[in-house]
């Protein structure tokens, strides 16, 4: 009886480490299904529900335009009130389902590289997968290229703002000396050797460090510049999960938020769009035939959709941005730097931090801003035109076909929208004006 405390605290620890290491799989959970494909219900006029997946790594589910699928999410008070909620935001252009007259069709238009002689064909020698590989590695060494500028200048105004001390000769100048040399160790044998040598180094100007970053950034800027090559950033919240740190609370540990972000490289990306004909609503009148079960119908109604836009890639090229960490490293560095100097060079070296931190603000907002970034040129383009049916006896054919077609490319970026949403906004006009098959 005495030892029930112990052995329930053994049993409280044990569950601890047992949900600690639980926590050690999430990353690769993340990378391969969380991270890879990510999906967002959105709802449009009259009630339509739409879905908006991106797959990153191309590793997500084949799926081409005309595919169907069924929303395996479960229901929740959030999403039925998003329905309702007046402060809904307008829905990017590529979510509208385009639709005419006639039966329906594919229009693909891809960018890659043609020729004279054959201006609607792809031809080889276009982009290239080592290209974008080595644009990824430039982007990446830039970042750091960016915190290593940063370390430079830090450095060197830490120098600069105990010049005055270090310009004495008693103890205090090498109480100084000693006091850099600790902070600076891989320089405590050549620029901080001695009084003389830190003296030489204290009168340089800390913009020498920034001053080489354009030249560095220069190859990759022409690498984006060029056609058919699209560069654009991903972002996601996700929760941290692990063992708690010195002092903190599991619980709390556990319940972190952190955001992590990165890039997305294309090459020769093609836009697929799926232009809804009249053919669409011979399903309305195969519901009403006696016995009429579909595979769809296994599903529950409205949570079916179908695929009408897609944005593939012969190429997908991507990569987790380490911006928040270096940032977060350069922050330590320079409390690190403001408690070692003295009191009257903390202060002229807080003031010079500021002025470091828009640089390096400007210097990251450049590595944003090539994050975002193509060139299309339509010149450059094949755009063909492909029939679609979704009338049961065509339609597996066509989704075969565009499966085919598919195999050269992976899909980025999926917009589906509710069959039966789709067909039920307009069932009574049908129903009352049934369209003439094609």
């Amino acid at each position: 009886m005495h030892n029930r405390p112990s052995v329930l605290l053994a049993l409280v620890a044990g569950l601890v480490f047992t949900l600690s290491g639980c926590g050690s799989t999430q990353p690769m959970r993340l990378a391969l299904t969380e991270l890879g494909t990510t999906s967002d219900s959105e709802y449009g006029a009259y009630g339509l529900r739409l879905i908006r997946a991106v797959n990153i790594t191309g590793l997500g589910p084949e799926e081409v335009v005309g595919t169907m699928t069924t929303d395996p999410d479960k229901w929740s008070i959030r999403e039925q009130l998003a329905k309702l909620s007046p402060f809904r935001s307008d829905l990017p252009d590529t979510m509208t389902p385009r639709i005419r007259p006639g039966p329906s069709q594919i229009v693909e238009r891809k960018f890659c590289k043609t020729s004279g002689t054959e201006p609607k064909k792809c031809q080889d020698g276009g982009v290239k997968l080592t290209e974008l590989t080595s644009l990824r590695d430039g982007l990446q060494k830039y970042q750091q290229a960016v915190a290593d500028a940063m370390n430079a200048a830090l450095k060197q105004e830490a120098l600069v703002a105990a010049r005055g001390v270090l310009a004495e000769h008693g103890a205090e100048a090498q109480a100084a000396l000693a006091n850099l040399q600790a902070l600076f160790p891989e320089d405590s044998k050549t620029t901080l050797k001695d009084l003389a040598a830190a003296r030489t180094q204290a009168a340089k100007s800390a913009d020498e460090a920034f001053d080489a970053l354009n030249a560095k950034f220069a190859s990759t800027r022409a690498a984006l510049n060029t056609s058919g090559v699209l560069v654009t950033n991903w972002e996601r919240e996700v929760v941290v999960s692990g063992s708690a740190d010195a002092g903190e609370s599991f619980q709390a540990s556990a319940s972190k938020k952190k955001k992590i972000s990165g890039f997305l490289i294309l090459g020769e990306p093609a836009s697929i769009s799926l232009q809804i004909g009249s053919d669409i609503f011979s399903r309305v009148n195969e519901e009403r035939a006696a016995g009429a079960v579909w595979t769809e119908r296994v599903f529950k109604r409205h949570r079916n959709y179908f695929t009408y836009y897609q944005l593939r890639a012969k190429y997908v090229v991507f990569a987790e941005s380490n911006l928040s960490a270096l940032q977060g490293a350069l922050k330590a560095d320079t409390k690190a730097l403001m408690a070692s100097l003295g009191p009257a060079a903390a202060a002229t070296f807080a003031g010079k931090v500021d002025a470091l931190k828009l640089k390096v603000e400007a210097a990251y907002a450049a590595v944003a801003a090539a994050s975002e970034s193509g060139v299309m040129d339509a010149s450059q383009s094949v755009t063909t035109h492909r029939d679609f049916s979704f009338d049961r006896a065509l339609m597996d054919a066509h989704v075969k076909s565009e499966m085919e077609l598919a195999q050269t490319s992976l899909p980025v970026i999926s917009m589906r929208i509710s069959l039966d949403d789709y067909i039920d906004t307009h069932r009574n006009e049908i129903l009352k004006d049934p369209p003439r098959r094609n």
